[in-house]
């Protein structure tokens, strides 16, 4: 090929690729008279004092929006959405076009005051749970020529509320005991901003710390919700331990016989176990004649004991140790209470 007919060819590419970008800049022509391109979409701060962790409440309020703009070609044509239309209107059902459908093709996207309201009311619900409990959220929606339009959502936090007091409280005895410490290593500080993910982690923390202290029943629904008194923009807050639906205390379990079933499946369920060892309180069974696993070393992995109170944490690790090894398809950990 010779210098001339590759600079007629890589011409011709420049015009194609010149009139498609041409074509795309009217791309908006398609679109019908009630509908309006969202052009761009903001979020503008009106704060009269410094945000702590500004960045991760900004973070958060931008993950709210629920509608994109539409890309462009060269940050200049809806190249994309020009596709789209065209598509629309050919009646060719090619592979090549079902490519395009499926790849570059893009639907436009249209400003929906529904979605807009749902967005700023989303944003609204970002800063209640950050502790902004005074704060307003509003949208104003800019026309842009004829077919194209703007959205801002402002953001007007006010002061947020902080933390002056916390107290925890049960009425179960047994609880009681545990809270002096608990509260004295809570993530809920003194000072601090209210922050609901705060009050979702502290949950987990004491559901955590009570399962690893023998309330093997203990859950999430044993911690009650926050129970708040604001003064000003400060907060008293208070968090119960309910006691259990059927008791007016917690059950705390010590763990009593400890057995494993070293080759257990469907098929010999109900079977009696051929071997039977016990290694450090530890009963190791199998339905084989002899056990295809070293017993003292399955044992060894093990991480509780008989007379142990109960620890999720210990269990959890035990579970893990055990399903790293390759001669088990599957571990599951039983337990019965009496």
């Amino acid at each position: 090929m010779s210098w001339l007919d590759k600079y007629i060819k890589y011409f011709g590419w420049i015009i194609i690729f010149g009139s498609l970008l041409f074509s795309s800049c009217k791309a908006t022509k398609y679109l019908q008279e009630n509908e309006i391109l969202l052009r761009k979409q903001k979020i503008v701060m009106h704060q009269t004092k410094k945000i702590e962790n500004q960045r991760i409440l900004s973070s958060d309020l931008t993950a709210q929006l629920k509608q994109k703009p539409n890309r462009k070609t060269l940050g200049l044509f809806y190249t994309r959405m020009w596709v789209y239309f065209k598509l629309q209107n050919s009646k060719s059902n090619s592979s090549f076009n079902k490519w395009l459908s499926r790849v570059v093709a893009q639907q436009p996207n249209l400003v929906d005051s529904l979605i807009a309201t749902q967005t700023r009311d989303a944003m609204a619900g970002v800063l209640f749970n950050n502790g902004f409990y005074d704060g307003v959220v509003e949208y104003d929606i800019k026309r842009i020529g004829n077919n194209k339009a703007d959205i801002t959502y402002n953001v007007f936090p006010e002061s947020p509320f902080k933390v002056r007091n916390l107290k925890y409280r049960s009425t179960d005895t047994i609880i009681q005991a545990f809270l002096p410490s608990l509260i004295s290593n809570s993530l809920i500080v003194k000072g601090k901003r209210l922050n609901s993910a705060d009050y979702e982690l502290e949950a987990l923390r004491l559901v955590r710390f009570f399962k690893n202290n023998g309330f093997a029943n203990f859950n999430k629904s044993h911690i009650s919700s926050l129970l708040v008194d604001t003064f000003s923009t400060n907060i008293d807050i208070t968090l119960e331990v309910l006691p259990p639906n059927q008791s007016n205390s917690h059950q705390k379990y010590k763990l009593n016989n400890i057995q494993i079933f070293l080759d257990y499946n469907t098929n010999n369920a109900g079977q009696i176990p051929q071997t039977d060892t016990t290694i450090n309180g530890v009963r190791l069974l199998s339905y084989a004649d002899k056990s295809p696993f070293k017993q003292s070393a399955i044992q060894k992995l093990i991480y509780f004991n008989p007379g142990d109170v109960y620890n999720q944490d210990n269990i959890d690790f035990t579970n893990k140790r055990l399903s790293s090894l390759p001669c088990f398809k599957f571990i599951k950990i039983k337990k019965t209470q009496n």
